[in-house]
């Protein structure tokens, strides 16, 4: 697998400083990143789910609050340039653990991932992930 940039290209009328590519062990582009890389590209934006609504708040030893009457809305927000670049880099190395996953338990491919399921997630944020970073803090 690999990570490409292209820099100062035109597509569709728009100019783009900086596009990542992410290429699959053949040199394949594996499209659904593409295709959000091109969104933060052209947008800077990143979407993040927010509930709005009526609340009501509880004090206790943990103050907490109950929904009464709440809408979830996924919204587009302005991203920094470090922002992005530390997501697509972090989004990166999921692919690669996809990637891994697929050759040794035949799951879904990265050019597949709209099939990754929540505990396959899961599993990486929570064992693989961590792991790693455990390591790489000590």
């Amino acid at each position: 697998m690999e990570r490409i940039i292209l820099r100062d290209i035109s597509l569709e009328k728009s100019q783009l400083e900086k596009l990542h590519i992410f290429l699959d062990d053949s040199g394949n582009i594996i499209t659904l990143p593409l295709l959000w890389a091109i969104h933060l590209a052209l947008t800077g934006c990143i979407y993040k789910w927010e509930s709005r609504g009526l609340f009501k708040s509880y004090r206790g030893r943990i103050g907490y609050q109950k929904a009464i009457h709440t809408e979830k809305l996924f919204n587009m927000f302005p991203a920094l340039e470090n922002t992005i670049e530390n997501y697509i880099g972090h989004f990166f190395q999921f692919l690669r653990y996809i990637n891994e996953s697929h050759k040794i338990h035949n799951t879904p491919s990265v050019h597949n991932t709209e099939l990754i399921n929540s505990s396959f997630i899961n599993e990486y944020l929570n064992n693989t992930l961590a792991t790693r970073l455990s390591v790489e803090l000590h």
